[in-house]
């Protein structure tokens, strides 16, 4: 089955597309993280905005691609692209076109690193504020336990048993 070059075109738009919304995205974890540590509340919120919308328009950004990718024959996966770049007789257009998938990947790699982090630097800040939460109430900290879900339990009243 020969390529369509608009098919590939296509493709290559929404791939560079997919770049500059990981870009901007990646940009919006930057500034969440420093919200995340200033805790800067307004600014969490916008960046939570921000940050819906450009994973919304990313989401659409994959959903088209992969109809492009079903259109050419090509299953969704690096074995489809390198199909696809298999077809392309021009070696400038091919290289441009493998270039461009390359760096979607590394991009998407570098959004989800970040997106960790910050989950992490929540993590801590929400442990952070659960003590101080219960210092101000009185509750102390010794009657807390972790459960196999990484939540915390509250265990006093099996210390009665256990002092049985």
């Amino acid at each position: 089955m020969a390529l369509d070059p608009s098919t590939l075109a296509k493709i290559d738009t929404l791939t560079q597309e997919g770049i500059l919304l990981l870009e901007q995205l990646d940009n919006i974890l930057t500034t969440e993280l420093g919200a995340f540590q200033s805790r800067d509340i307004d600014t969490i919120k916008s960046t939570f905005e921000q940050k819906a919308s450009l994973l919304s328009q990313f989401d659409s950004n994959n959903k088209q691609r992969a109809e492009c990718m079903s259109m050419a024959g090509v299953p969704l996966n690096k074995a489809g692209i390198d199909q696809l770049a298999q077809q392309i007789p021009n070696l400038n257009i091919k290289q441009k076109f493998l270039s461009n998938w390359s760096t979607l990947e590394d991009r998407l790699k570098t959004v989800m690193a970040a997106n960790q982090r910050n989950e992490l630097v929540l993590m801590r800040n929400k442990q952070s504020l659960d003590k101080l939460l219960s210092l101000l109430r009185g509750k102390p900290q010794a009657n807390t336990l972790y459960t196999a879900s990484g939540s915390k339990g509250d265990y006093s009243s099996q210390s009665h048993l256990g002092k049985a």
